[in-house]
């Protein structure tokens, strides 16, 4: 069952493929691992990355591959999608995190969709663009090529990317879309899940599955961490998002040579608030 918690992340390392830390010397050869973020600010700024990433402009990363920016590029219409965890989804919440997620990545060509109308009302208070409710015609005379999506469902999306104007488009914390349908021509460019492993006798692990695209060559992986003290270490990386048994796996292995009195994990919604 899902819960509505708080978790921590530290800032950055290096990590080996099992989460050993490895030498200054073996570093030069070994990516920088994107660790969980330590505040919202830091998750905004990852996601930010990973969305210019992800529409085909380069990273200030060490080690960015022009090969893969041109294969990013080549799949012609991108479609990418955002899932940042928010402790309360309200329309000012909802608005704010589309304000600041968007910042340096839109422009005035970008039409801004909003699954309901008491967010998209709060967008336009904050002075962005281009804001409508899903359900609004958008006017043709807007010469808009790029599509954001916020808060939106999967039969809302469909009615909007019919439409062949679209060059790019961004789900920001899309709701109910499955991977075999809608959901499947989009990429994950960046989310973030922290993750709660359950013992008795009150025994708790922090975990985190962690998805940021970057130019790097397992810039496109999904990492799994889990919590040593202070900083998290990486325990799992893999190039398809993990399903309920693979984090199960990777997470009980790690936690259970330390506390083998382990029953379950959940995944802990809600790690950010602007409160």
């Amino acid at each position: 069952a899902m819960a509505t918690s708080v978790a921590r992340g530290r800032g950055w390392c290096v990590c080996g493929e099992r989460g050993r830390v490895v030498s200054h010397r073996s570093a030069t050869i070994a990516r920088a691992v994107v660790l969980p973020p330590e505040s919202r600010e830091e998750a905004v700024r990852q996601a930010r990355t990973a969305l210019n990433v992800g529409l085909g402009r380069r990273s200030d990363a060490k080690g960015s591959s022009e090969k893969s920016v041109l294969k990013r590029i080549s799949r012609g219409t991108k479609r990418l999608i955002v899932d940042f965890p928010l402790q309360k989804e309200s329309p000012d919440t909802v608005a704010e995190l589309a304000s600041e997620l968007l910042d340096g990545v839109t422009s005035e060509k970008t039409v801004l969709c909003f699954g309901t109308r008491g967010a998209s009302d709060s967008a336009k208070a904050l002075n962005l663009a281009n804001c409508y409710h899903v359900e609004e015609s958008i006017p043709k005379k807007l010469k808009a090529s790029s599509l954001v999506l916020v808060g939106v469902d999967e039969s809302q999306a469909g009615l909007l990317l019919g439409s062949s104007r679209w060059s790019s488009v961004i789900a920001i914390n899309p709701k109910g879309f499955t991977e075999g349908k809608l959901g499947g021509t989009f990429d994950t460019a960046y989310q973030f899940l922290p993750l709660l492993v359950q013992g008795f006798l009150g025994f708790n692990a922090e975990g985190a599955l962690l998805k940021c695209l970057s130019d790097s060559p397992e810039g496109s992986n999904w990492d799994i961490f889990v919590k040593d003290g202070a900083t998290f270490r990486r325990v799992a990386s893999q190039a398809t998002k993990p399903d309920q048994d693979e984090l199960e796996l990777a997470l009980y292995n790690n936690v259970a040579e330390n506390n083998p009195l382990i029953k379950g994990f959940k995944a802990v919604k809600g790690m950010f608030s602007k409160d």
